[in-house]
């Protein structure tokens, strides 16, 4: 029974590099069904999409989450808005700078 659990447990590793890979190809194929354009300025990454309407909805998200959780609802918004979705610092892309 040990020798079975520690195969097991020898495969997560591997799993969680998959799930990964996963993960990344399904926001990368959200990003360019919805026409996102990743950007960044100083230390904060965006996502900008820009389908020439008059009006522009910024998207903030909340404390666990990052700008790609934002991309199913941009499906609907982006019909009648211009979006920018940022990564507040310290969260997805984003990196959070300390200073001194």
């Amino acid at each position: 029974m040990k020798n079975l659990i520690d195969k097991f447990y020898s495969f997560l590793p591997y799993h969680e590099k998959l799930g990964g890979l996963a993960y990344e190809q399904i926001i990368n194929l959200q990003r360019k069904l919805v026409g996102a354009k990743k950007k960044e300025i100083g230390n904060t990454h965006y996502l900008e999409i820009d389908r020439g309407h008059s009006e522009t909805i910024l998207l903030v998200h909340g404390f666990t989450d990052s700008k790609d959780g934002f991309l199913p609802p941009a499906m609907f918004l982006s019909k009648k808005y211009n979006l920018l979705i940022p990564d507040l610092p310290g969260s997805g892309e984003s990196k959070r700078s300390f200073k001194e």
